[in-house]
C-alpha cells in the first residue's frame, strides 16, 4: 500500500553505500523507521540532505504489514528553516528538544495534535533571534501534558513561597521554602510560547530549571535518561 504523510526527522544512520535508515515522527502513525535509497542525480526524489535531524518533510512510502522498516518512495521539504539549518547554537537546542521526544515516544501511534505542536515549536524556535533556551524549557513543561503528567497548579498561588513537588506533580504554595526555580516553572506554565522569551532568567536559573524538569521526567517515565552529556548541556545554556 502506498501512503503519504508529513513527518519530522529524528535521526538517520548510514546503511550500506547508498542508503540510510531514518527514524521519523509522522503525523498519522507516530514513530516509524524507514529505509531510504539515496541518489545524487539532479531532480532525485530521495536526497541525503532531506534526512538531517529536525527537517520537516512530506513523504510517500510503501506500507507493508509486519515489516519493521518501511521503504520510502519520495520525499520533499515541507518547511524551509532559516536558523535551524545554519546556526549551531539554535541547532543544538532544537536537537536536544527532539532527543527528549525520541526518548519519550516509543509507540507507533499517531497524534496529530502533538505533531502540530512539535512542528510549530520548531518553527517558532527557527524564527526566534534570542531566547531559544526559554522555548526549550517551555516545550519540556508543555510536552508533559501529552505524556500524561502535566504539573497541576494550585489556584490562587501568590508570587512567594512557591514549591514544585516533583513526586506529586504539583506547583503549590509552601511557606517553608523560597524556591526561585519553582516560581519560574510556574511562570512558564502560565505563559504562551510567544511570550515565554520575555521571562527574566539568569544562566544559573536556566540550569536549575532544566535539572528540575529532567528529574521530573525521570520520576514519571520509567527508564528515561536525559540525552546528551553535561558538557553538551552547558553549551545549550549559552544560547
Amino acid at each position: 500500500m502506498l501512503l503519504k504523510s508529513e513527518a519530522i526527522v529524528l535521526r538517520s544512520l548510514p546503511y550500506g553505500d547508498n542508503a540510510i535508515i531514518t527514524q521519523l515522527y509522522t503525523r498519522e502513525h507516530g514513530m516509524k523507521s524507514f529505509i531510504a535509497r539515496l541518489s545524487r542525480k539532479p531532480g532525485a526524489k530521495i536526497r541525503s540532505a532531506l534526512f538531517q535531524p529536525l527537517q520537516q518533510i512530506e513523504i510517500v512510502y510503501y506500507q507493508k504489514a509486519g515489516r519493521e522498516l518501511q521503504y520510502l518512495s519520495e520525499c520533499r521539504l515541507s518547511y524551509y528553516y532559516r536558523a535551524l539549518d545554519q546556526n549551531p547554537m539554535a541547532i543544538s537546542v532544537a536537537c536536544y528538544l527532539l532527543e527528549v521526544v525520541r526518548c519519550c515516544l516509543k509507540e507507533e501511534e499517531g497524534n496529530e495534535t502533538l505533531f502540530q505542536f512539535l512542528c510549530e515549536t520548531l518553527q517558532v524556535m527557527d524564527m526566534t533571534e534570542e531566547g531559544r533556551v526559554h522555548l526549550l524549557i517551555w516545550f519540556l513543561l508543555k510536552f508533559t501534558g501529552f505524556l500524561g503528567f502535566l504539573p497541576l497548579m494550585e489556584k490562587g498561588l501568590s508570587d512567594h513561597s512557591i514549591y514544585f513537588d516533583i513526586e506529586a506533580g504539583r506547583v503549590e504554595e509552601n511557606s517553608f521554602v523560597n524556591d526561585q526555580s519553582s516560581r519560574l516553572i510556574l511562570e512558564f506554565l502560565k505563559t504562551p510560547s510567544r511570550d515565554c522569551v520575555k521571562i527574566n532568567m539568569t544562566e544559573k536559573d536556566k540550569r536549575e530549571i532544566l535539572n528540575k524538569i529532567l528529574k521530573y521526567y525521570k520520576y514519571h517515565i520509567e527508564g528515561f535518561h536525559p540525552p546528551g552529556s553535561p558538557e553538551v548541556l552547558m553549551e545549550v545554556f549559552r544560547g
